[in-house]
């Protein structure tokens, strides 16, 4: 769990829980799958009305000194 949010492995896990609509949205790693897997659970997704993000990190600058 994360957050208290189930983990899930397994590409063919969130295949099997989208098309057995047992979730309302997906939440993805930055990097999990490739372009092509992506893109799959895209449409996939699209297709069940469940809702999928992707998780990002980044920096912002607070303070900037030149």
């Amino acid at each position: 769990r994360v957050q208290g949010y189930p983990v899930i492995g397994g590409y063919q896990s969130l295949v099997s829980l989208i098309q057995g609509d047992g979730v309302d949205s997906v939440l993805v790693s930055p990097q999990v799958f490739d372009a092509k897997r992506l893109s799959e659970l895209e449409r996939l997704c699209a297709h069940h009305g469940v809702s999928l993000s992707r998780l990002r990190f980044g920096l912002e600058d607070l303070v900037a000194i030149s």
